[in-house]
């Protein structure tokens, strides 16, 4: 490494290289006002990681006694090597790296005279790991006061960008429009993840794949805005971005084995979306649910149970001729799925076509005289029954594990004594085996083993003496 005032020269001599007319300059916010300054390019072993950066402040305070290098030789060889290894280890750096690679460095850092770099710390790392000589850098003039330096850094780390990024439904929107103009879904996905490299494959079919997901995506969501006649809006799915992406995760994994219950589930899922229920509620629903759980929590919830066949299942007279955009949906009783199978397609149904401010109108059963109440009432209703079906279903999948856990221990165990007795006779003989250790071990075992066929015997297990002679 240079040594510091050799590294001071040479960054003052590239600086004075620069001609006052120097074509690539940027403005920089600098003592109050927005200064036109030149971008140079500096070699990257002029520049300096900054031990001080608050981007890795809480990395470098978990270091232990390993700090205690940065905070003798901060600038040395050992201690920028350990800041680079932090960079590294930081969650974006791969990315920002494959970014790099691809499009090269567009936007400059800022450096001191001394080339210690204010920001861009991430960017020389990954300059210097692509084999890159040069690092463009906008450099401070010899009188900035630390206090000045630290201003500068909250501002690149803390001040908003001013750019509004695209919503979750616009970009999806973007992106069929891009592909009604005949652009291939990977070029899409290219353009959109700079950090994906079109010259190899996996990229290129992870870039299509990407945008083929998105698309599904907003034909999920066109096809549950027709449900619903218009009453929701894009703007409600930006809300609900988790949601949308599990339903349709889902689908895709059970419709190649299970089309129609696909969208049995689908629609179940969608209709849980719309009652209020978090993600990982919604992640819940499945065939076991619907089959097992859901009709009894309907059941049980007043403002729901003498309805509660009809909702489940659509089996009974519920209305929904008036509904508009509901064609889109007819294909899904056409299939195996039978009348009386839950499909929570009525109260997907009327949940997305009833406005919150509105009455909802339910079937009477039999004779009975249809039953109105608000949407928001029917909606915590829907939300508490489901609740309550997921949470009765948990429980029973706990109590099952909790059944079978003392047999998966025990097999546990068994497999345990076969591996000690396997690689005990590997290492017996070894000079350096502890048989000392092995006693201790052993000794242990033999006690839980001991304690284990007391309590066995006490539940009527019947206990098998091994004769080995």
């Amino acid at each position: 490494m240079i040594s510091g005032q050799t590294r001071i020269n040479l960054i003052q001599e590239t600086v004075n290289a620069v001609a006052a007319d120097h074509s690539d300059r940027r403005p920089l916010r600098w003592r109050g006002e927005d200064v036109s300054w030149p971008v140079v390019q500096m070699p990257v072993s002029h520049a300096l990681l900054n031990p001080y950066s608050h981007r890795i402040k809480a990395q470098v305070g978990s270091l232990g006694a390993t700090e205690k290098i940065l905070s003798e030789d901060p600038f040395g060889d050992e201690a920028q090597q350990l800041i680079a290894e932090i960079i590294r280890r930081t969650p974006l750096y791969a990315r920002i790296k494959a970014t790099l690679a691809r499009d090269k460095q567009q936007d400059p850092g800022v450096m001191t005279h001394k080339g210690v770099l204010i920001n861009a710390n991430t960017r020389l790392v990954a300059l210097r790991e692509l084999g890159v000589q040069y690092i463009k850098v906008q450099v401070l003039p010899p009188d900035a006061r630390p206090a000045e330096l630290t201003e500068l850094e909250l501002g690149f780390q803390m001040r908003p960008d001013v750019r509004q990024a695209y919503s979750f439904t616009n970009e999806l929107i973007f992106i069929k429009d891009l592909l009604d103009e005949s652009w291939t879904p990977e070029r899409i996905g290219l353009e959109m993840d700079r950090a994906l490299d079109g010259n190899k494959e996996g990229d290129r079919k992870r870039a299509a794949l990407q945008v083929e997901a998105n698309a599904r995506l907003l034909q999920l969501i066109e096809t549950i805005i027709a449900t619903s006649g218009g009453q929701l809006t894009y703007e409600y799915f930006d809300g609900e971005i988790q949601n949308v992406k599990d339903i349709d995760s889902a689908y895709e994994t059970q419709r190649k084995k299970d089309p129609q219950g696909a969208i049995r589930v689908r629609d179940a899922k969608i209709a849980g979306m719309l009652a209020g229920l978090d993600y990982r509620k919604v992640r819940e629903i499945d065939d076991k649910l619907l089959n097992d759980y859901v009709l009894p929590a309907l059941e049980e919830e007043e403002a729901l149970k003498a309805v509660a066949i009809e909702l489940a299942t659509g089996a009974g007279p519920v209305d929904d001729s008036d509904l508009d955009g509901l064609d889109i949906l007819d294909e899904v009783h056409d299939g195996d799925i039978g009348a009386k199978k839950v499909t929570l397609l009525p109260i997907y149904r009327m949940l997305a076509s009833v406005d919150d401010d509105d009455e909802i109108m339910l079937p009477g059963s039999g004779d009975a005289a249809p039953i109105t109440m608000s949407k928001r009432v029917f909606t915590a209703a829907v939300n508490k029954a489901l609740t309550v079906a997921i949470d009765v279903k948990e429980q029973d999948s706990k109590g099952n594990d909790e059944l079978r856990s003392p047999m998966r221990h025990l097999l546990n165990a068994a497999a345990s004594c076969d591996r000690a007795r396997d690689s005990l006779s590997n290492v017996a003989r070894h000079q350096s085996f502890d048989v000392n250790k092995l006693q201790t071990a052993y000794e242990d075992y033999m006690r839980s083993h001991d304690e284990l066929m007391m309590v066995l015997e006490n539940v009527g297990v019947r206990l098998t003496e091994y004769d080995n002679t």
